[in-house]
């Protein structure tokens, strides 16, 4: 799809004033002036960069040998894995209608997919629209750099300006042409639509929110980068390029090392000859059978020294621990395994870069996810941003945690916490800090709120019949014959109730 948007260069698109047709053709630039390495970043997670040969150990005719490692890849999965989104609260309370929303977008999914674009081109971003007859009320999507372009406006801390692809035509080769463009500016979201003549006219949709309704998701940002920078660093890239080389160097070492050369002192030149298959069949036969030669001397046959494995197991794990180094990935994670099992603080440890990494990359994606709930809702009640109020104001996105401990510690944790703070028994944050997922939490707290309920009712409907016995034994007393709780003798009165005779009553 970038590419099809690559050829996207109209020369007016009918419908925009003048400020507006400016920032989209600054947006255009944008785009095309990251293409190039949002196209290689790519290519490294997808595993097809070509292997960069020194010409020097791999000879010309094995050069085109195949390698492929998927270390790149590696440095944006393990950290996605640990920025899982759940869902929103709103005030701490879950809201129905935005769960509606969620549901109905698919919007878990559709972070997913956001996040791997982000930690791939540095950042990625969500939009929001009002849904047409048939669609959810709001629309939440999610476009990556490849398919998306933003100003930043430094003052407000805050996109000025964005644009993204939202649908291409197929023509009968295949290729993909866009066919529209959405414009999304403070006043206005502009949706740029090609005619059947070829020309490109905006249709315009006043924007009463107040900001763009699209919201980055930037990973670390900076001053000099607000939009953030890639996982697949320069040093990513050159690393990676390395152990390419060596993969390739290693496959080739491991033929001959299979088949390790041989040798034999005066052999008739006759005997092999100049045909490498012929040499090939003597070399590879389980009898090989030899003559004098012309001067009657008996040929003597050797083999040279295997070829050793070892350097190249050394170089490619110096190579993963300075991967490691560069992402924080544990080196276990590349194939990098350790003589002894890693104990639970060794294996935290080995995890900590990563798991700071993660703790900010949830933070500052929670901070753009809170932004577009609040937008969701200025959309939904025509509202604008600085005007949202209560709860919505209030939105907050939850992730499970980064660190991801095993149950039973969390368990251990909880139970821990509860027994100093009883009441935090009965939230809901017990059972997710339990080690249980948002929605295993709610099912949890539903049924122990049904089983309670039935607890209740039961003992409710048990206890008028046990007061109407009690009762009985009191009145065949003469107002001091019931039976008192401690085993007192009937009508004498429990040790220490001076004697009353109403003690059966009272302890009914």
């Amino acid at each position: 799809m970038s590419d099809a948007l690559n050829e996207f260069q109209p020369s007016t698109v009918y419908g925009l004033t003048d400020s507006e047709q400016a920032d989209f053709w600054k947006l255009m630039n944008v785009w095309r002036d990251r293409l190039s390495g949002n196209k290689l970043r790519k290519r490294y997670y997808d595993q097809k960069n070509a292997v960069k040969g020194l010409g020097i150990s791999v000879p010309d005719k094995l050069s085109s040998l195949s390698a492929v490692l998927g270390w790149p890849s590696k440095a944006v999965d393990e950290l996605a894995d640990r920025s899982v989104l759940e869902g929103f609260t709103f005030g701490g309370e879950r809201d129905e209608w935005f769960d509606r929303m969620v549901d109905e977008n698919d919007f878990l999914t559709v972070y997913d997919q956001a996040l791997s674009a982000e930690l791939i081109g540095s950042c990625a971003f969500c939009t929001v629209s009002a849904g047409e007859e048939g669609e959810p009320e709001v629309i939440l999507s999610a476009y990556g750099p490849d398919d998306a372009a933003a100003i930043w406006d430094y003052r407000r801390k805050r996109i000025k300006a964005g644009l993204a692809l939202v649908d291409v035509d197929i023509d009968d080769a295949g290729q993909a042409h866009p066919r529209w463009v959405n414009l999304y500016t403070s006043t206005v979201t502009a949706s740029c639509v090609k005619g059947s003549d070829g020309r490109w006219r905006a249709s315009r949709t006043e924007n009463t929110v107040g900001r763009p309704l699209m919201e980055p998701l930037c990973y670390l940002p900076d001053t000099r980068r607000p939009f953030g920078k890639s996982r697949i660093t320069r040093a990513v890239m050159s690393i990676t390029d390395c152990a390419v080389r060596e993969v390739q160097r290693s496959e080739i070492a491991a033929e001959f090392a299979a088949l390790p050369q041989k040798y034999a002192l005066g052999v008739d030149a006759k005997t092999f000859g100049a045909d490498d298959e012929k040499r090939y069949r003597a070399w590879m036969g389980a009898i090989l059978a030899l003559t004098q030669n012309k001067n009657g001397e008996t040929p003597t046959v050797g083999q040279f020294p295997q070829i050793a494995m070892q350097p190249h197991i050394d170089y490619m794990r110096s190579l993963a621990l300075q991967f490691s180094g560069e992402t924080g990935i544990p080196v276990s994670s590349l194939g990098v395994v350790q003589d002894n099992p890693s104990s639970a603080e060794a294996m935290y440890a080995a995890e900590r870069q990563l798991i700071a990494k993660a703790e900010r990359l949830n933070r500052g994606n929670g901070r753009a996810l809170r932004n577009v709930a609040r937008i969701a809702f200025c959309v939904r009640d025509g509202v604008k941003y600085e005007d949202l109020d209560g709860a919505a104001w209030d939105a907050k996105a939850r992730f499970r945690d980064e660190v991801r401990s095993s149950k039973a510690a969390n368990a251990d944790y909880a139970i821990k916490l509860a027994s100093s703070v009883p009441a935090y028994a009965k939230t809901a944050y017990f059972w997710r800090d339990s080690g249980y997922t948002e929605d295993e939490a709610r099912d949890i707290m539903s049924q122990v709120s049904r089983a309670e309920a039935a607890q209740a009712i039961m003992q409710a409907a048990a206890q008028p019949q046990s007061q109407g016995v009690t009762g009985v034994a009191a009145d065949d007393g003469g107002g001091g014959g019931g039976v008192p709780v401690g085993g007192a003798r009937p009508g004498g009165g429990g040790e220490g109730d001076g004697g009353s005779g109403d003690t059966g009553v009272a302890q009914g």
